[in-house]
């Protein structure tokens, strides 16, 4: 029978035994006799029991709703409750379903517990669930199972209203409700540490079933439609599940939503191990139907799906909910601060508003006097604020704005950088870090940057808005988003990522301030823009690329902007933000008071990066209970590489075919329709293969290890489907194969008339993003009909120049990338006919890019202004940091101005040679050395007196980038880095060499000490030149204990004492201080 999966084993043992004690198991509560189930019912309306318990009778079925006498207001007064004397104890008595199911239940018990303890990282809070316990969860279930099912949003609010007026008007018992309602809202609740996946297999195990099952296949593949199924909500997957094997409400003792909410106290507690988990779990599967379990994980996985909004939610239960909750992010003081207001009150206000507009109230004068009720509200450190966002507005736009300025200095624009939106909240020595979506990231960044702002933040209790970033010292520019997160963590450390120096060698974090909403226990949200930065500028020490404040520049013109765009674009930063300087900071606010502006003057990431072609590899469930959940609705879109393909021929179809290989780029999952999906769909499930990470498909790669995994696979070989993809900007990842990845994509069209072959390649992908690091960055519709590359062409030429296009909308295209007008000159030569150059840069004095392009254009070639595959030279007059990513490329020659000249003023085709180059090739090396050595000497032709001092030239640039490589056939890495940095910090430990004391048995790895704190400094001493060693020799000079557990000293000291070596007792601890210091610190006697 499927009820036996509901209690131990030694249930059945007991069964006659234990008959007439109170117990949790849902069988046993089963075989309670009828007379005492009345009994128990008719406990629940005696006077022990809360004195004002929920009505669950018939709620939804009576038209009449029966208002209960409240007191409604308006203001943000907190409201004050006593607690009733005649509130003794629940309706849940001592045979509780959620006492321990291993503990005896007696007769002497006569209460139970009503409130739970929430530990957070601060503060320990107390929850009152003592009219909860009257209200039944099923309730609860009954108004989400109704508000999920009608359509229409004024019904749900109906719904709504009718069980809020049968609801007690607390304001804490409005809080444990509206925590079940908006779960994702509640931030007293840590995370569960339990998703899908995770839950899944859990609920196999609970209800003891074979994972070959269909109720196991259907919640381990949730996501999954069937014939008879619609898959997609993993809360569904739950109820089909457990509907055949949950008990029902027949006879039961039911649970109530005080149960369900002490349930999730337990599962959120930061130190919940498994088994406890497991535990919790298995008393509430006890306990519930398959509704309730429904409703259950839903809320465990914040994600009710009932259609209703946040925003929605909050202003029904009160008008000025959404203003507070902006301003503390926290749903209990919300509660607190406001009664529930019906409906019926909330229209009342309303008319009343309307009413006083008519006389002669102007409407602006209202919308001003709203908006200063928000800064009435009282500002809590570490309760983040909702940020302030900014409207996004191309260039067009901006003119109107400039425009409704009343002052020329009323405009600021800062730089916009691309990191990490973080309120910074300081209070003494305590900080923390909240992002823009109110997580606390102080997990994150806190023991990284905490010190820096402790030394830079001059105030003692405040709060900082701005833009947290990376700072690469080496290459002496901003990072991308994408590595922020990776430098804070430190993900891929040092050990096997074959650099001895680590991956986040040189960089750091750097915050960029931009604004100040607190300080001196006081707001400044309601002050303008200009005395907030004022203030700003007194709370904050510069310090450079750690702490900084963003600059601020007076503009009144589009001429003025675009100059700034400009250096922001030559500077790698992400673009603009234009900012009012008489705005006030409105929490969750967009309009046009702060304006972001992109690098493209036109939507999309121009350089033709908004129109790809990608061939779909892979497929992805859709979830929720919407029109795509359950089905394939989001593809991940690939591109095909070919290892070596310059030496491969295209031509040869079945040799491409074989060797061809698809890399991982993006995942897209709009842009199409209804109707274009299900076509999608239906072409493409013959084809689908399911994905394994044991047996993984060779033909497409994913990123280790198996990252952004798709549920299911296709070979495009067999069959491909190419989408048209538009996106806003190509990025560095390493969540993708390809190690690029485009933001915000879109499906333009299916294009059902190409292929695979016709799509992308990853070698375009590497162009596509060289043009937009180095800064081409306009949206230009006429190129890459001559600069795609390979046997693709993208787009479509126009009939317009960039700068003819930009001319008519009356803006100007960056100096540094126009285009030199060549339409007059007439090729006198045909010396580079057939060739293809790229112009980068040009000398500081006579040969300037203008000049070098009208000199190609005279020798018969053609010039493009950003690089592809079919281009067969750069040219530039250094190795300046915009071919920097060229060279990385490694695809193309970078070739010195100076050839372009000798060219032109021998009036013959030079051959190339090592002299001329600034990057060369694989390929073009090979072809060097078959003519010439190494150093330019040339086999065939006589020896000049110039090509002598060019082979001099050439033998000196070779010394000096051998004296700076490492030769790793003659000498380790380890042995390179003591002899170039001996006295660098990063060497600390280069002359010692350790042993962890790790093992019970010395040297003996299976006798590993479990629960040691020597990781750490394992790896530190080796980022810090130190070697390790597993062995008690005579190489060792220091042995590192535990600064937690010294219980060993005295064995380490008579082994040291037994083999006379002199080596050194140390304590982690002593590792720690010395790396702190960038110095060895003095060894302290560690006593017995």
């Amino acid at each position: 029978m499927a009820l036996s999966l509901y209690y131990d084993e030694d249930d059945d043992e007991n069964e006659n035994e234990n008959k007439d004690k109170p117990n949790n198991d849902f069988k046993n509560q089963q075989q309670i006799n009828t007379s005492k189930t009345t009994n128990n019912n008719n406990n629940i309306n005696n006077k022990n029991n809360y004195n004002n318990k929920f009505n669950d009778d018939d709620i939804f079925n009576n038209d009449k709703i029966i208002t209960k006498p409240r007191v409604t207001t308006t203001t943000t007064t907190t409201k004050n409750t006593s607690t009733n004397s005649n509130i003794n104890k629940t309706k849940f008595n001592d045979d509780d379903i959620f006492d321990d199911e291993d503990e005896d239940s007696n007769s002497n018990k006569t209460t139970t517990t009503t409130t739970t303890t929430t530990t957070t990282t601060d503060t320990i809070i107390t929850n009152d669930y003592r009219y909860q316990k009257t209200v039944p969860f099923s309730s609860f279930c009954d108004l989400m199972n109704r508000i999920i099912n009608d359509t229409k949003i004024s019904n749900k609010k109906n719904y709504l209203e009718k069980f809020m007026n049968h609801y007690k008007d607390e304001p804490n018992n409005f809080y444990q409700l509206l925590r079940l309602i908006l779960p994702q809202l509640d931030k007293d609740r840590n995370s569960y540490g339990l998703k899908e996946k995770t839950l899944a297999r859990l609920y196999v195990e609970l209800l003891n079933i074979s994972p070959e099952s269909v109720d196991a296949m259907r919640l381990l593949n949730w996501k999954k439609s069937t014939n008879d199924e619609i898959g997609g909500d993993f809360g569904t997957a739950v109820y089909l599940s457990l509907k055949n094997r949950c008990n029902n409400d027949n006879g039961r003792i039911k649970v109530s939503m005080g149960d369900i909410n002490e349930s999730l106290d337990q599962l959120s507690q930061p130190l919940t191990d498994k088994k406890t988990k497991v535990s919790i779990l298995k008393k509430v599967l006890r306990s519930t139907t398959a509704q309730e379990q429904k409703w259950f994980v839903r809320i465990i996985l914040k994600e009710m799906k009932n259609g209703l909004s946040d925003n929605i939610t909050l202003k029904f239960f009160h008008p000025d909910a959404i203003d507070h909750f902006n301003i503390t992010s926290n749903l209990r003081l919300v509660c607190t601060n406001l009664f529930y207001m019906t409906q019926s009150k909330q229209k009342e206000l309303k008319d009343k508003q309307k009413l006083e507009e008519k006389e002669n109230l102007l409407k602006q004068q209202q919308q001003q006097q709203n908006d200063l009720d928000i800064y009435k509200l009282e500002i809590k450190l570490f309760n983040p604020i909702k940020p302030m966002l900014a409207n996004r507005q191309s260039i067009d736009n901006l003119s109107m704005i400039l425009n409704s300025a009343i002052s020329a200095t009323q405009f600021v624009v800062e730089k916009k950088f691309d990191g990490e939106r973080i309120q910074i909240h300081k209070d003494g020595e305590q900080v923390k870090y909240f992002s823009r979506n109110s997580n606390d990231s102080t997990g994150i960044y806190g023991s990284m940057f905490t010190p820096i702002v402790k030394e830079c933040v001059l105030a003692e209790r405040c709060i900082l808005d701005g833009e947290l970033i990376v700072w690469d010292s080496i290459s002496q520019r901003f990072e991308d988003f994408g590595n922020l997160k990776t430098l804070a963590l430190n993900k891929d450390g040092i050990s096997g990522s074959g650099d001895p120096l680590g991956i986040n060698y040189g960089k750091q974090l750097c915050f960029i301030a931009f604004d100040i909403l607190f300080v001196k226990d006081q707001s400044v949200m309601n002050l303008p823009l200009m005395q907030r930065l004022m203030l700003l500028k007194r709370c904050v020490t510069i310090k450079s690329k750690q702490f900084e404040i963003s600059e601020q520049t007076t503009v009144n013109s589009i001429s003025q902007i675009i100059s700034l765009l400009e250096s922001a674009i030559i500077n790698r930063e992400e673009g603009l933000m234009l900012k009012n300087l008489h705005s006030l900071y409105v929490p969750a606010e967009r309009k046009d008071k702060w304006v972001k502006i992109k690098p493209e003057y036109i939507d999309g990431m121009g350089n033709g990066a908004d129109d790809l072609d990608l061939v779909i590899i892979g497929g992805y469930y859709g979830s929720g209970l919407n029109r795509r959940g359950g089905t394939i609705s989001h593809f991940m879109l690939g591109v095909p590489f070919i290892a070596d393909s310059t030496d491969t021929d295209i031509d040869d179809e079945s040799t491409f075919d074989k060797n061809v290989i698809f890399y991982s780029f993006c995942k897209v999952g709009s842009g199409y329709t209804d109707i274009q999906l299900k076509s999608l769909q239906k072409d493409l499930d013959p084809h689908w293969n399911n994905f394994s990470t044991s047996k993984p498909p060779s033909i497409i790669q994913l990123a280790e290890p198996f990252k952004e995994k798709p549920d299911v696979w296709i070979d495009p070989r067999v069959y491909s489907k190419v989408l048209q993809i538009k996106a806003s900007q190509i990025v560095v990842t390493d969540k993708y194969k390809c190690g690029y990845t485009l933001r915000f994509p879109r499906v333009l069209k299916i294009r059902d008339d190409k292929g695979w072959k016709d799509c992308c390649s990853h070698e375009e992908i590497i162009d596509l993003f060289t043009n937009y690091s180095t800064n081409l960055n306009f949206k230009r519709d006429h190129e890459y009909g001559d600069g795609s590359g390979g046997k693709n062409k993208k787009l479509k030429k126009s009939k317009k120049t960039t700068n003819q296009l930009l001319a008519d909308s009356g803006l100007k295209v960056l100096s540094i990338f126009q285009d030199t007008d060549t339409s007059g000159i007439i090729p006198t030569q045909n010396i580079f006919q057939g060739i293809e150059i790229c112009v980068i840069k040009g000398s500081s004095g006579e040969y300037t890019k203008s000049k070098l392009e009208i000199m190609i254009v005279e020798m018969g070639g053609s010039k493009v202004q950003y690089p592809s595959r079919n281009t067969n030279y750069v040219i530039s007059s250094k190795e300046v940091v915009k071919i920097q990513n060229l060279i990385q490329s490694g695809f193309i020659d970078i070739v010195s101005f100076n050839w372009i000249v000798d060219c032109y003023n021998e009036k013959r085709l030079v051959p190339l040679g090592p002299k001329y180059m600034i990057f060369s090739t694989e390929s073009t090396k090979k072809r060097f050395l078959l003519d010439s050595d190494q150093f330019g000497d040339s086999y065939i032709n006589e020896t000049t007196e110039q090509s002598l001092k060019d082979s001099f030239n050439q033998i000196d640039k070779l010394k000096l980038k051998k004296q700076l490589s490492i030769n790793s056939t003659t000498t380790t890495t380890t042995t390179s880095i003591s002899k170039y940095f001996s006295n660098c910090w990063w060497s600390l430990f280069k002359e010692f060499t350790f042993y962890l004391d790790l093992y019970q048995v010395v040297g003996e790895k299976s006798t590993l000490i479990e629960n040691n704190n020597l990781e750490l400094s394992n790896l530190n001493i080796q980022f810090y030149g130190g070697k390790i060693s597993i062995e008690f020799n005579n190489k060792i000079t220091h042995v590192v204990l535990d600064s937690l557990d010294l219980s060993r000293i005295t064995f380490i000291k008579n082994k040291i004492n037994s083999l006379s070596l002199p080596i050194q007792i140390v304590t982690t601890n002593w590792i720690q201080l010395s790396i702190n210091n960038y110095s060895i610190q003095p060894i302290l006697e560690i006593l017995d």
